[in-house]
């Protein structure tokens, strides 16, 4: 182990290894780094679309339930709830 690395730290090859496995490293784990930051976006897009839908989901629910049953009745079968 010892004799690595003072041969890494010893010869110019050696120190071109060792700063070139430094660069590569260093960008792999920015690459990382940034991954984890778009998938972390990504889920916040999610769940807010996810509430976006519930509060949807909520008006349309209290619209129904305000609503006479003959009216509702009436509505499901005019297909009032399907979006073709």
């Amino acid at each position: 182990m010892w004799g690595i690395l003072a041969w890494l730290a010893g010869s110019k090859i050696g120190r071109l290894i060792a700063t070139t496995g430094i660069v590569i490293a260093s960008v792999f784990v920015i690459a990382l780094r940034l991954m984890a930051i778009g998938a972390a976006g990504e889920r916040a897009k999610q769940t807010e679309q996810s509430l976006k839908n519930i509060r949807e989901r909520i008006k349309t629910d209290e619209k129904v339930r305000d609503m006479p049953i003959d009216d509702v009745r009436d509505k499901l079968r005019s297909d009032w709830m399907r979006n073709d």
